[in-house]
């Protein structure tokens, strides 16, 4: 296949944080063919000055984030850990979040922060409209001490396997 692959636009995601999907065909802002890397999807990411993402947990996919350039603070809990832990990662540097844990970015410093999100399986996304219908991540309004409270559970959040199935049945009939 001769095609070359390369990041164009930025959007704000509901984690507020900048994100360009360049190699994903579940995205439906990417013009990546469907027939390549079911398997796997790459975003660029932008975490600006001073920008904290919501917390966030993606109860399907395992994803790497990988430091192009700056540097930036993450707090993770998995769901075997006690609490969250904090690890800083900068340039040629990555971690892996795994399915099911949380994950916040925090960028301190006044340069933004650009990486790579390496997703396995591929990211699912489905915008229509401007509107988000379907998303893998599940972006949580309450802080680390609200969830240590509620004992690490997330109130009206149904993670059901079908939504996403049924959203990644629409992005390929539309991009048929």
């Amino acid at each position: 296949m001769k095609h070359i692959f390369k990041v164009t636009n930025q959007w704000e995601v509901p984690d507020g944080t900048l994100v360009a999907p360049f190699m994903n065909p579940f995205d439906s802002n990417s013009s990546t063919p469907l027939e390549n890397l079911r398997d796997i999807s790459i975003a660029e990411g932008n975490i600006g000055s001073f920008v904290q993402s919501k917390i966030q947990i993606m109860p399907y996919v395992n994803q790497i984030t990988y430091v192009l350039e700056g540097t930036v603070k993450i707090i993770m809990k998995g769901p075997n850990d006690k609490g969250p832990y904090v690890l800083e990662i900068c340039r040629n540097e990555s971690i892996i979040a795994y399915k099911n844990e949380f994950l916040q970015l925090i960028n301190e410093t006044n340069e933004n922060c650009k990486v790579l999100y390496i997703v396995s399986p591929a990211y699912v996304c489905e915008i229509e409209n401007g509107d988000t219908v379907y998303d893998d991540a599940i972006v949580i309004d309450k802080s680390w001490n609200d969830l240590e409270i509620a004992k690490w559970k997330i109130e009206n959040e149904v993670f059901k396997i079908t939504e996403r199935e049924e959203a990644i049945k629409r992005i390929c009939n539309r991009k048929k």
